[in-house]
């Protein structure tokens, strides 16, 4: 009789307890901050706050973590996270060593069960 196969779930526990995916985060992240778009975001990002902090000083008063939010959800409603999440995708389109590496590692992760 053959062993039981592993379920998707299964399979995503496993790399993710082996730190796959923190690695290719880390990856991607690496490749985005080295390409001209990633430090454009950048520093669109720092001019953003700096004008956040210029109109309302009294943010730099605020607890780090609230001053963290605030600073995160204004940046979300001015649409910055999307062109970061397009430039992502375009990333993993464009590379698809990423591609390559997730499905050679989840292979190995069928092939190794047991």
């Amino acid at each position: 009789m053959p062993p039981p196969q592993m379920q998707p779930d299964q399979v995503v526990t496993q790399l993710k307890k082996k730190g796959v995916f923190d690695d290719l985060r880390k990856q991607l992240l690496a490749e985005f901050q080295s390409q001209d778009i990633g430090t454009a975001l950048t520093e669109e990002i720092k001019e953003f706050i700096q004008d956040s902090i210029a109109k309302d000083p009294s943010l730099l008063d605020k607890d780090r973590n609230v001053f963290h939010a605030t600073m995160m959800d204004s940046i979300t409603k001015n649409g910055k996270f999307m062109a970061l999440e397009k430039a992502l995708a375009d990333i993993i389109k464009q590379d698809g060593m990423l591609e390559a590496a997730v499905q050679e590692k989840i292979e190995a992760e069928l092939h190794d069960q047991p």
